[in-house]
């Protein structure tokens, strides 16, 4: 009885720390949250791309990574000037023909291929580590997955049905 006396004050004391921990995690995980929004922009543009974007000096070099949809695939193109807007090794996350349901296996696999050899020219490379990085994760049992991957020290991952192309500028 004396030792059960004795044990419920530590427990209560373990209670206690544990929610001093939680409440300093909490208060940290707010102050990161608030870190990344107030140093992140985020841009979302439509229309005339060429004139919103890669036409405007402001934005030359200053961008870490773009996601591009399928549909805009032909914007990888050095006469679109996308590619000036990135920072060295800035990312393209770009949609493939995977979802394309009129396409079939070879068509995506031609897709890729045709998006990769039409950005090259503007000092585009696809990014194997990333890209096979993803894939195999995919062929791992559901246990095993690791899905997140690192960009510019932020978690992220590789859509399906995307491929990554890292800007190394032109030669």
């Amino acid at each position: 009885n004396m030792q059960q006396h004795v044990q419920q004050p530590k427990q209560q004391q373990g209670v206690e720390n544990f929610a001093q921990l939680a409440t300093h995690e909490a208060r940290l995980t707010a102050a990161a949250i608030q870190h990344i929004v107030a140093s992140t922009r985020i841009h979302l543009l439509t229309g005339d791309i060429k004139r919103s974007l890669s036409g405007k000096a402001k934005f030359a070099g200053q961008i870490s990574g773009l996601t591009l949809g399928h549909r805009h695939v032909h914007m990888l193109a050095p006469e679109w000037g996308l590619a000036t807007v990135l920072k060295p090794d800035g990312y393209a996350l770009v949609e493939t023909g995977e979802y394309l349901v009129q396409l079939n296996a070879e068509q995506v696999v031609a897709f890729e291929e045709r998006l990769v050899e039409l950005a090259a020219p503007a000092g585009f490379a696809k990014d194997l580590l990333t890209t096979v990085k993803y894939e195999q994760e995919q062929q791992q049992p559901a246990a095993q997955q690791v899905p997140e991957g690192r960009l510019e020290g932020h978690q992220w991952q590789l859509p399906p049905g995307h491929v990554a192309l890292r800007y190394k500028g032109t030669a």
